[in-house]
């Protein structure tokens, strides 16, 4: 079937004007699950990223399943994969998905593990080790205010002692998990979790991949000595705002200096100035939890909360930043309860926002899989404040077909088509699917 013309709704991006619905996306049942054959990730992977004695349990999968999540970009229609970390992969390979017409494409060559120092392969437990080259070289950068060494950040291409210059290869961002921690800017990817770095997508090149990122740890010091040191942590989310041509990053409790972080970050890429700390939460010792998931809609961004429920937990409150006006509103979800048991495979309840409603899908419960959460961003009640918050109706919609049943750390892995249809990679060892929304 080939490609047919739609006229969206809202402009932006691939959605501005006439939008070609892809060969994929064309004929879709509303609400159906839809299996893409040949499409498997690690299919692809295995035949087309360089093989080598990568470190970790499984390198190639880990692009995609260790915490890390396809960084989308709006205004292509293209994902770029990046991640692994900890015993999951070394494989740094970056990766494009056209989700036009579902291929893949090598961005950037992993690092060779003949590159690898030493230190590397001898790092204990959780592998890989730090970065340190035998003439004692490494990467380590101390961290402001404190005493802590931070490294583990990335390869060098400007080793001079001859013990190590057969360790030079091209500089690049060592794997780290990254959530949905990430952001596109003219086809720049930026990642903020733990190390920052960007990758540019066009060059297949890493930049300011030496050290870049501790200057958030001293902004962050500098705006208050409660924030901590420490630079974005996990189960942190960004996104990036063309008008402003600013990224948004929530600033969460992570890993340290916990209730103080309760924020969303303004941050200009141009300078990677960090301009504002934006109150979210009502007091300053109350956090913003990890997997908090960040959309934009329009002008403003919404923040859909992980709240801890007995052992479970619900992802039915949040709050509304107008990026124009800087006013930040609150919100209740009602009806429909988005509750999920946090484990291996789920830390948040991914989503996508088309035509005014937010689509969220609990891919890990078996009762909800073959549903979705559909909830209006007209509210039904409520002024938006603290006290008494927008109350947002939400229903569950069943689809149809069989839902993949191997979702795996899916945060923002929704991909939407301005058609109104979203793929899912549901793990790297699968096919796409596609659904189309109603």
């Amino acid at each position: 079937m080939g490609e047919s013309y739609h006229n969206p709704v809202s402009g932006g991006g691939i959605a501005a004007g006439r939008h070609i619905v892809p060969a994929w996306a064309s004929g879709l049942a509303d609400n159906t699950w839809t299996e893409q054959p040949g499409t498997n990730f690690l299919t692809w992977a295995n035949a087309n990223i360089p093989a080598g004695a990568y470190q970790g349990n499984f390198p190639f999968e880990a692009i995609v399943d260790a915490f890390s999540d396809g960084t989308f970009d709006p205004v292509t229609g293209e994902a770029h994969l990046n991640g692994g970390g900890h015993n999951d992969g070394s494989c740094n390979a970056s990766v494009k998905v056209n989700t036009r017409k579902l291929t893949y494409t090598l961005t950037g060559a992993p690092t060779p593990p003949s590159k690898y120092p030493p230190s590397y392969y001898a790092g204990g437990n959780p592998q890989p080790g730090p970065l340190v080259y035998p003439s004692g070289a490494g990467n380590e950068i101390l961290v402001p205010g404190t005493s802590t060494v931070q490294g583990y950040s990335h390869f060098r291409s400007d080793l001079t002692d001859p013990a190590d210059t057969a360790y030079n290869t091209p500089r690049a961002r060592k794997t780290t998990h990254m959530y949905s921690a990430s952001c596109v800017r003219n086809g720049v990817v930026h990642y903020f979790y733990y190390n920052y770095a960007e990758f540019d997508s066009k060059t297949g090149t890493w930049n300011n991949v030496d050290g870049a990122d501790q200057s958030f740890g001293a902004q962050m010091v500098a705006a208050n000595p409660n924030y901590g040191p420490q630079m974005f942590q996990h189960g942190c989310c960004a996104v990036y705002d063309t008008v402003t041509d600013r990224a948004f990053v929530t600033f969460t409790s992570g890993d340290s200096a916990g209730s103080w972080r309760s924020h969303l970050c303004k941050i200009d890429l141009a300078t990677r100035t960090i301009e504002s700390f934006i109150q979210i939460t009502n007091a300053a010792n109350y956090p913003l939890l990890p997997g908090s998931q960040l959309y934009q809609v329009g002008r403003k961004l919404y923040i859909f909360m992980n709240t801890p429920s007995g052992s479970n937990i619900t992802n039915d409150t949040g709050a509304i930043y107008n990026i124009d006006t800087g006013v930040v509103e609150y919100f209740n979800v009602t009806g429909d309860a988005a509750v999920f048991a946090p484990g291996s495979t789920i830390e948040t309840i991914p989503a996508v926002i088309h035509n005014g409603y937010v689509y969220r899908w609990n891919y890990s419960s078996a009762i909800d899989r073959n549903y979705l959460f559909k909830a209006s961003l007209t509210p039904v009640s409520g002024a938006g404040t603290k006290a008494n918050p927008y109350i947002l109706s939400q229903t569950k919609q069943a689809t149809a077909n069989a839902a993949p049943t191997n979702g795996h750390l899916i945060y923002r892995r929704l991909w939407l088509d301005p058609s109104g249809a979203i793929l899912v990679l549901p793990r790297a060892n699968s096919n796409l699917y596609a659904l189309k929304l109603s």
